[in-house]
């Protein structure tokens, strides 16, 4: 990765307090070869509660079974279930018999109430049990969202989200039917570092399983933080971008989040 780093000033008087502009520049080269890509550990979470039956839990299914289909057996898969309960349907393990795993998808029946939280945490911790740093940890979350057993608060489960990033583990989210809770996936996915989609037939759950499959193979960084350590010259920082800070002291970082292959991101800075 190159980068780059301008300030809209040259030169600076020590005498005067006065604003400056840091702009970082980072770009990525080409991703890999596919067939050099890095490995995929993924967990598919499915809400399986009573407010996925009919279409919903249909087009889940087989929007999961195209999934399957399109990983490799270099690729390690777990697949949990949860309504009130939480049940690993598929303990991980690699992507050698699809047959099988498909199978064991297509006797998904809905029923019950939603613990979303308990879910999406245990496909966490198998993603967990799998980590590396050479491989692509992912969990994807096939929910409506509506959330009623467990942790059911939305910045509590977004804090979550941003918390597993931290260490390391990302969350997609998937929205189902027209009555999913759009602003708990979008918050999720977007504090967890992954992307959001709305499924709304069984139509286009190829397209965009392709399409965060597609992603994750042309993926070329993961977790990319631009990290400050402010002197007793500088009394703040303020970004005019939106992503995710921390401080720590003197140390002010930035997660401008995953990078793709022959993608430019941009941190414009205003230091006082």
């Amino acid at each position: 990765m190159q980068a780059d780093f301008v300030l809209d000033y040259d030169v600076l008087t020590v005498e005067q307090p006065q604003k400056l502009y840091l702009m970082a520049r980072l770009a990525s080269g080409p991703a890999p070869d596919s067939q050099r890509r890095r490995p995929i550990n993924l967990s598919l979470v499915i809400d399986r509660s009573g407010s996925m039956g009919g279409d919903k839990i249909a087009y889940t299914r087989q929007a999961a079974q195209f999934l399957v289909q399109n990983l490799s057996a270099s690729d390690t898969l777990s697949v949990v279930l949860y309504n009130e309960h939480v049940e690993t349907l598929i303990a991980p393990e690699k992507v050698t018999h699809k047959d099988a795993i498909v199978q064991r998808i297509a006797g998904i029946k809905a029923r019950g109430t939603t613990n979303l939280s308990g879910g999406w945490l245990e496909g966490c911790k198998l993603v967990a049990q799998n980590q590396d740093s050479l491989f692509l940890n992912r969990v994807i979350l096939m929910s409506d969202g509506l959330a009623n057993q467990g942790v059911t608060s939305m910045p509590k489960l977004v804090a979550m989200a941003k918390q597993k990033l931290e260490q390391g583990i990302n969350t997609t989210t998937m929205g189902l039917g027209a009555d999913f809770n759009e602003d708990l996936l979008m918050a999720m996915a977007d504090a967890g570092g992954g992307a959001f989609y709305f499924i709304e037939s069984p139509e286009v759950a190829p397209q965009i399983f392709e399409e965060e499959l597609q992603g994750l193979l042309t993926l070329v960084g993961q977790n990319l933080t631009v990290s400050l350590e402010l002197t007793e010259h500088v009394q703040g920082v303020h970004q005019l971008n939106a992503y995710p800070v921390h401080t720590d002291g003197q140390r002010v970082s930035f997660r401008l989040g995953d990078v793709f292959g022959e993608e430019v991101k941009t941190l414009i800075l205003e230091l006082s």
